[in-house]
């Protein structure tokens, strides 16, 4: 009778520290999984809210274009002086360079659209990701619960059922 109180005891307590390490250990990957979506968050505020003029590739685009703008306007304005052309020549050399303008414009936003775009989906992605981390962590708590309690009904009935509470002494 004692040996079988000591092994159910022993049984209890092993299950019930388990139990507690697991749940340790849970805590600490929910906060990690939690801390991955403030993370996550903050990347997808930073970088989809962002101006697209201010992107590295924008600004050498419109730095490039400024460059060849400016050299245009300089040999337009050299050709004009020594061949005598038109102010409507140099009104459509201007509209030139309004439309290149534009047209880079246009580019740079539909890049900027496209970059958003991949931005979305990397978030909801890794939102995803995430959040079934979360689902599983918490179906684990779930099952841990589980057998803890069938543990501990286990060890209940194999105490029961092997009669030594229900003996009588005959000393």
């Amino acid at each position: 009778m004692l040996g079988s109180i000591i092994g159910a005891g022993v049984g209890l307590g092993t299950s019930l520290w388990g139990g507690i390490s697991a749940g340790k250990n849970r805590k600490r990957q929910k906060k990690a999984i939690n801390n991955a979506i403030t993370d996550n968050q903050s990347w997808y505020d930073a970088n989809y809210n962002a101006d697209v003029l201010q992107r590295a590739d924008a600004q050498r685009q419109i730095s490039q274009l400024r460059d060849m703008m400016s050299n245009r306007r300089k040999y337009n304005n050299n050709l004009s002086a020594i061949t005598g052309a038109t102010q409507e020549a140099q009104l459509a050399n201007q509209e030139a360079d309004n439309k290149a303008l534009t047209d880079v414009s246009r580019d740079m936003y539909a890049r900027g659209q496209q970059y958003k775009d991949n931005i979305m989906n990397a978030y909801l992605n890794r939102k995803d990701r995430l959040n079934n981390s979360m689902y599983n962590l918490y179906d684990q708590r779930a099952s841990s619960g589980e057998n803890l309690m069938n543990t501990g009904l286990n060890f209940m009935s194999k105490s029961l059922s092997s009669g030594d509470f229900f003996k009588k002494n005959k000393e």
